[in-house]
C-alpha cells in the first residue's frame, strides 16, 4: 500500500522488506543445500553450466550497472519517500545476482556464484541504507 502523498515509508516497514529480500534468499540456498544432499543428485553437463555462466554475466552487469545508476539518483533525492522507493528498487537489483546464483548453485552443486550474488545482495543494503543510518 502506497503512503499518502508526503508520507514517508516507515523505517520499520523498509526494515521488514529488507529482512524478506534476505530470507528469501537464504531460504533458497537452504533447500538447494538440502537438495544436494540427497542421493542421486547430480550437476548439470559442464556445457550447458557454461551457458548459464555466460548468461550470470550479463545479469550481473545488468545488475551492477543498475545500482550505479540508481545509487546516483538516491543521492541525489532530496525527498524522503521517494528514496526509500529508490531504496527498495536498489535491494531488488541487488538480489537478482543472489537469485541467479542459487539457481547456478542448485542446479551445477557450485556455490561461488551464490556466495558472490548474496554479498553483492549486503552490499546493497550499504549502499541503500534504511533512513537515519546512512
Amino acid at each position: 500500500m502506497t503512503p499518502p502523498p508526503g508520507r514517508e515509508t516507515p523505517p520499520r516497514t523498509l526494515a521488514t522488506i529488507r529482512i524478506a529480500i534476505l530470507l528469501g534468499v537464504l531460504a533458497f540456498g537452504a533447500v538447494t543445500w538440502i537438495v544436494h544432499r540427497r542421493a542421486g543428485w547430480t550437476p548439470i553437463p559442464d556445457a550447458r553450466a557454461d551457458a548459464l555462466r555466460r548468461a550470470g554475466m550479463g545479469v550481473w552487469a545488468l545488475a551492477l550497472a543498475g545500482c550505479g545508476l540508481l545509487r546516483l539518483r538516491w543521492t541525489r533525492v532530496e525527498d524522503a519517500r521517494t528514496r526509500a522507493q529508490v531504496g527498495i528498487i536498489g535491494w531488488a537489483m541487488g538480489e537478482i545476482p543472489a537469485l541467479w546464483g542459487g539457481m547456478y548453485y542448485l542446479l551445477t552443486g557450485t556455490v561461488s556464484w551464490y556466495a558472490a550474488g548474496l554479498l553483492f545482495l549486503l552490499l546493497t543494503f550499504r549502499l541503500f541504507p534504511l533512513p537515519g543510518r546512512g
